[in-house]
């Protein structure tokens, strides 16, 4: 009879217990939402959504384009969706504050960056020492505005190959090969033939077809040291089908063992250019308009 009745005591607390808890549990609830309330005074609360997402947008830039700064830009995103409720749904409702991908991120953290982005465009670095790294980090390359990539060969291999997609909105391509020895060439996927938006193009260690696709209507061109190098012939043919250039770099580029072109057969005229940077021996003239 004791037994029982102690057992009904500890019963008769565990249910008196699960009440109390309940109330705080309603009082803490309360109390959150007051403070949500009281926040909407507060001059900062009253920025419009527009506003608080370009301030957003502005602390998540990298500068000129230098992913060193990318894990300071994943920091500044964490940090805006956890200082408060009306942040988060700012921040989250905006998804260009999370279009910017690099393969420096966990990879949880590259497809949640990815689902926040929605359909905006992507501006992704991807830095890769091995084909297992460059076969994890896939996007999808229909919405690539930007694409910066520093790989080695055998990642560089594994990456291009699932590479298959059109690229509509690509106007920003860097490929930065570093290996030893270096790559015959670029193995040019199906994506190289579908991007009509290109303009911006710098290619570091890897060789090139002066007759690519990838030279059609650029803005800025950058070679640097490709392994195999190009004929001045051809690479003059090259720069007078892209008379829209404003700016342009030749590092070791030219084959030296191929003849000079005489200045009257190989000017190149590139009116629009205003910044040029040489390392070689060029026998043949930039000639502007005016002079």
């Amino acid at each position: 009879m004791l037994s029982s009745i102690l057992t009904q005591r500890f019963d008769t607390s565990d249910i008196a217990f699960a009440k109390v808890d309940e109330e705080i549990a309603i009082l803490r609830e309360g109390i959150r939402a007051l403070h949500a309330y009281r926040n909407t005074y507060t001059p900062v609360y009253r920025l419009p959504p527009e506003v608080l997402t370009r301030i957003f947008s502005l602390t998540m830039q990298i500068p000129n384009r230098d992913w060193y700064y990318g894990a300071g830009m994943f920091n500044r995103g964490v940090a805006v969706t956890r200082t408060s409720q009306h942040w988060r749904n700012v921040a989250l409702a905006s998804s260009s504050l999370w279009s910017h991908i690099s393969s420096s991120y966990p990879k949880p953290i590259m497809e949640e960056w990815l689902k926040r982005s929605k359909a905006a465009p992507l501006y992704v670095n991807v830095y890769c020492t091995s084909p297992r790294d460059a076969q994890l980090f896939l996007v999808p390359l229909h919405r690539v505005r930007e694409l910066t990539l520093e790989l080695t060969t055998n990642a560089w291999n594994t990456f291009s190959s699932n590479m298959s997609s059109a690229a509509p909105l690509l106007e920003f391509l860097s490929i930065t090969l570093n290996t030893s020895p270096p790559p015959e060439g670029i193995a040019e996927p199906t994506f190289w033939g579908g991007f009509p938006r290109l303009r911006h193009l710098h290619l570091s260690g890897c060789s090139f077809d002066t007759e690519s696709s990838l030279f059609t209507d650029l803005v800025s061109l950058e070679l640097c040291n490709p392994p195999n190098k190009v004929p001045e012939q051809a690479l003059l043919s090259t720069l007078r089908n892209l008379p829209r250039l404003t700016l342009l770099t030749l590092l070791d580029v030219l084959d030296p063992s191929n003849p000079p072109v005489s200045a009257e057969i190989g000017a190149v005229s590139l009116s629009a250019l205003q910044s040029l940077s040489c390392q070689f021996n060029l026998t043949i003239p930039f000639q502007h308009p005016d002079q």
